[in-house]
């Protein structure tokens, strides 16, 4: 669930979307953000990525978010409108690639959860993390 933003966060994603769009789907550095919002310390951007991650907004690779590491989740694009109403076949093919290997690689760490909703959304998880990938 996305999270309201602060008018500045709102600044930082718009540019991160509108970047995103004009670069044919690639992600802006730090030091690009930086330079758009008048941000001298990449620590600084750091920061406004991270919050936009624990608000629901952006994704990072290792759950952390990074340079050219940064993904919007599925939800923040659909608030843009840029979430592509069908999968291309690769993407597909990844999902139906894990769906048939789900006993063996995902059932452990389900059994981990504490409970059956915990379970859904570690498998909701990996397979939003199959589709932003190819984002």
């Amino acid at each position: 669930m996305l999270e309201k933003l602060s008018p500045r966060q709102q600044d930082v994603m718009d540019f991160v979307v509108s970047f995103y769009e004009a670069n044919g789907g690639v992600f802006p550095s730090l030091r690009e953000i930086g330079a758009e919002m008048g941000i001298t310390s990449t620590n600084g951007v750091s920061c406004h990525l991270e919050s936009l991650r624990r608000k629901g907004w952006l994704r990072g690779r290792d759950g952390k978010v990074r340079a050219r590491g940064i993904f919007m989740t599925v939800a923040a694009q659909r608030e843009y409108g840029i979430f592509r109403s069908r999968l291309d076949n690769t993407i597909l093919r990844r999902i139906m690639e894990y769906i048939e290997e789900f006993p063996e690689s995902v059932a452990s760490d389900i059994q981990r959860c504490e409970t059956p909703l915990e379970g859904a959304a570690q498998v909701i998880n990996d397979i939003e993390d199959i589709m932003e990938l190819d984002y």
